[in-house]
């Protein structure tokens, strides 16, 4: 994992912008069930290859977190949009999620440390956490944006 500096989090704004766009254009041009299904297609791919290639390969991680994010984006926006779940329900649906893999990684690791990611095990566990991680964001963002009216 790299070390947390300032260009990692500009990276990551910038993922997390590009996952926004990203998501929504294929829905809006190509017919949705196939842009749906092109989604998961895609973040399996890109992480078959994060969990083929060596864990230090800054590429594919940062190709994962693209990917991990369009995919986490569009699972909110499904919930919401295709299948008129309150934003409110799956921000708690899947943070309750994110405590069961939490507490689950912790049981079976003995440790939450991304830093001692040598197993593939934990590296599942890692990825899991991050796309859960996405889903509560994207639908509390939702909510502000849409629900309680704040806007764009």
């Amino acid at each position: 994992m790299p070390q947390i500096a300032a260009i990692i989090w500009v990276v990551k704004i910038l993922t997390t912008g590009m996952s926004e766009t990203t998501s929504d254009f294929p829905v809006h041009r190509i017919d949705p069930p196939v842009a749906l299904a092109l989604g998961p297609a895609i973040f399996g791919a890109v992480l078959a290859a994060q969990w083929a290639a060596p864990w230090n390969n800054a590429w594919i991680q940062w190709a994962a977190v693209l990917s991990v994010s369009i995919f986490g984006t569009m699972a909110a926006d499904v919930l919401h949009v295709g299948l008129a779940i309150a934003c409110i329900v799956s921000a708690i649906f899947f943070s309750a999620a994110l405590a069961v893999i939490f507490a689950t990684w912790y049981f079976a690791e003995g440790t939450l440390s991304i830093h001692g990611i040598t197993a593939k095990r934990r590296e599942t566990f890692y990825w899991a956490i991050v796309l859960a991680t996405l889903a509560p964001a994207r639908a509390a963002e939702d909510m502000s944006t849409t629900s309680l009216e704040l806007g764009f």
